[in-house]
């Protein structure tokens, strides 16, 4: 079989859709979700001056395209004029009594650079119990004050789920974390459906950015892979133990796990665990050129990639691993694709096994607009959180993608997300 055909697959549609979001711009009402059924946007005519607390300005341009009045507080990262991070702004703001001065109005609070981590992605300014604390005294004095609240997050709730009392005082929580969705899928289908241990981890270079510079500083393998390898494990295996580092899981589990450096072409970084002489394991990475892959002894081999498609390339990282299985007469066991939510994947019949799922957030300003025009929100209500209407838009992905439930109380994997800092050197 030439399963080289699959390109076509992937390529076809690409310069079509890259053209049509090149010119794409906020038309007021064109952001229906007509796929969930939603209507046209009420009237925002009358809608009373709000408060937006941000760190990315994600819906400013939503904000100005109807005109609205509202007040603005945007932390941008890296101003250390008032704070060193978005939190420590939001601090500021709380011990100078602003939030308790704010009187029946609707507020929104959006934190996009997730709750686990600062906002440089890296280092570890502060921990989720520091946040709820400062969070729950925020949003328990506007609700005090008669204040009706949104709370926009890009962490997942199964993070911090045993540190989300602050939700209590929350009217509406919406999630954009998808990526922790698709990265515990991938694991768990690869657990259900093949075999976890021996298996093989083919990851691109969106998703091994940074890995020149160490496991630690490789975003997707910090802070989503491991955690939800950990995660998936503390679920399914018994026999799991917590107090595994990164290296010693890979050790345990046979794990192969090969980043792409797109600075070294066909270079790949494995990670390897070795013994110390004191017993310990520790985490090596070891530079391999693409045909050593495919020339080892590898049990079941998965794709990862992220962002598909490239905007402007019709040759891309899939298409050339894929002839590499062909030159080496392999397949490869399954395909995982996180798409791209302006380049969305579109996937015709594939004689190859493929999950793929397409990140997008394009609900979220007819929430805010009902929201802001005192509609009933319950038929956002769409996931099980802790705030009252809790809304994730979860793509449909042919019905791979399960929700990540709250951790149970009992779990040792909660002490891991507390201190992650001793789990996460590798």
């Amino acid at each position: 079989m030439k399963i080289t055909k699959i390109k076509s697959m992937f390529v076809a549609v690409l310069l079509a859709i890259t053209m049509l979001f090149a010119c794409f711009v906020f038309v007021p009402g064109a952001a229906n979700a007509d796929d969930e059924g939603f209507n046209e946007f009420p009237d925002m005519s009358e809608v009373d001056t709000f408060y937006y607390f941000t760190d990315s300005a994600e819906y400013k341009n939503f904000f100005d395209g109807y005109g609205l009045s509202y007040h603005m507080f945007y932390y941008q990262p890296g101003d250390t004029s008032v704070a060193q991070n978005y939190f420590g702004y939001l601090e500021y703001l709380n011990n100078n009594g602003f939030f308790s001065e704010i009187q029946d109005a609707k507020v929104i609070i959006e934190v996009s650079t997730g709750l686990l981590y600062g906002n440089n992605g890296n280092e570890i300014e502060n921990n989720v119990i520091d946040y709820n604390d400062l969070l729950e005294g925020i949003f328990y004095d506007l609700k005090s004050s008669n204040c009706t609240n949104m709370f926009i997050c890009s962490t997942d709730e199964c993070w911090f789920s045993h540190y989300s009392g602050f939700l209590d005082y929350v009217d509406i929580h919406i999630n954009t974390d998808i990526l922790s969705v698709f990265t515990y899928n991938l694991l768990r289908v690869v657990f259900e459906d093949y075999n976890l241990p021996g298996s093989t981890f083919i990851i691109d270079a969106d998703f091994s950015n940074g890995i020149l510079n160490g496991v630690e500083n490789t975003w997707f393998l910090r802070w989503y892979f491991f955690p939800c390898l950990r995660l998936l494990l503390v679920r399914e295996d018994n026999n799991f133990d917590i107090s595994l580092s990164n290296a010693e899981i890979i050790n345990e589990y046979r794990l192969k796990i090969y980043c792409h450096s797109a600075e070294d072409g066909d270079t790949y970084y494995q990670l390897q665990s070795y013994h110390e002489h004191d017993g310990a394991y520790e985490m090596q990475l070891v530079p391999v050129l693409t045909e050593m892959i495919f020339q080892s002894n590898n049990e079941d081999m998965f794709l990862v990639e992220g962002f598909y498609p490239k905007p402007g390339s019709n040759d891309t990282w899939l298409d050339h691993m894929i002839e590499y299985f062909e030159e080496y007469g392999q397949e490869p066991a399954n395909i995982f694709i996180y798409g791209d939510p302006i380049l969305p994947v579109i996937i015709s019949p594939s004689p190859l096994p493929i999950n793929s799922a397409i990140a997008s957030t394009g609900n979220i300003p007819y929430i805010i607009s009902m929201f802001l025009t005192d509609n009933d929100l319950t038929e956002f209500n769409s996931y099980d959180g802790r705030c009252i209407i809790s809304y994730k838009d979860i793509p449909d992905g042919d019905g791979w993608l399960e929700q990540l439930d709250a951790l149970p109380e009992e779990s040792e994997l909660n002490e891991y997300f507390e201190k992650p800092e001793e789990y996460l050197v590798c």
